[in-house]
């Protein structure tokens, strides 16, 4: 009877699991189903479709930005590090390129898993870009303005 109760409970979590929209890859990333409505600024106004990103994707995305962060802070030794963030990650389609939007965030905000955040300020705790996850190319990057 035990067993059954497992197997029932388990198969509800499994049932609900993306009911709310997004799916969590770990404790600090969250990507967003392609049918939950969030908000999200491209920096233009090109219409674009959107996709759910898979954990490929994802990983993809950080791999190409942490190089980007090495790139582009050679002479800093405190480059930001990509794991100190928490990510959300949205799948989007511009111009038939498959991107993602990445918000990130040094501290988890309230509502993490339920939309997307723009605080105001914060300097480089906070970040949006654009990755083209095709032809690995950042579109879009910008911290937010200092506190």
């Amino acid at each position: 009877m035990t067993f059954i109760r497992i197997l029932i409970l388990f198969c509800l979590f499994i049932c609900t699991s993306n009911l709310f929209g997004q799916i969590t890859y770990g404790e600090k990333r969250v990507a967003f189903d392609q049918e939950k409505k969030v908000l999200i600024y491209l920096g233009n106004n090109i219409p674009y479709l959107r996709f759910t990103p898979t954990v490929a994707d994802i990983d993809s995305a950080d791999s190409f930005l942490q190089k980007y962060f090495l790139t582009i802070f050679t002479k800093q030794n405190n480059h930001p590090k990509l794991e100190n963030y928490y990510r959300q990650y949205v799948g989007v389609i511009q111009n038939g390129l498959k991107c993602i939007y990445i918000n990130a965030s040094y501290k988890k905000e309230n509502y993490f898993l339920e939309n997307t955040f723009y605080p105001k300020g914060g300097g480089e705790g906070y970040f949006q870009t654009v990755v083209n996850i095709n032809d690995k190319k950042i579109i879009n990057f910008h911290f937010n303005a200092p506190k």
